[in-house]
């Protein structure tokens, strides 16, 4: 599965054609996933603005949101087959970025 353009990877990664997105680990040989190295980027984002006052999110910030909405979005219609199956890809990846199928 290729993921739609505006779910590209940030520019510190590649597509891996042989792992299907966003379970590719990243280029820099840690073996972590992108979805994990995501989470990260997520919490940074949170705990520089508190107050989740609008002016002091830059661009990048934006966009790695939007990307965040836009995966949870496409995955919450795998929600009920994830909430079955606590093992599968489903239910794990969107907790890494930020999304609980258990806690919806």
């Amino acid at each position: 599965m290729v993921p739609p353009p505006c779910l590209s990877p940030p520019s510190s990664t590649s597509h891996l054609p042989n792992q299907p997105y966003p379970f590719r680990s990243k280029d820099d040989g840690s073996g972590e996933t992108i979805g994990k190295d995501s989470g990260r980027t997520i919490i940074n984002i949170l705990n520089k603005n508190p107050k989740k006052d609008a002016e002091p999110y830059d661009q990048d910030d934006m966009d790695h949101m939007r990307n965040v909405v836009a995966y949870c979005k496409r995955h919450l219609a795998q929600e009920e087959m994830a909430k079955q199956d606590t093992d599968s890809k489903s239910y794990k990846s969107p907790k890494n970025w930020g999304h609980n199928a258990l806690k919806a």
